[in-house]
């Protein structure tokens, strides 16, 4: 969610699947969503920066 200043913020905990994320918004997001009037986004974080570094030595 982009605060009044326009930061993210990251209100989600880090969920490690889709569909915790999904299921943290349903129970939680749309009453944050509410309560500050503003519009949650899903970040898929999952992008694997280090292109020389094999992905299987993060998945440990």
């Amino acid at each position: 969610m982009y605060n009044s200043k326009g930061n993210l913020e990251e209100y989600s905990r880090y969920y490690r699947t889709k569909k915790e994320a999904v299921e943290w918004y349903n129970s939680q997001g749309k009453w944050l969503e509410k309560l500050l009037n503003r519009k949650l986004i899903l970040i898929d974080t999952d992008i694997n920066l280090f292109t020389n570094v094999p992905r299987t030595l993060f998945n440990r």
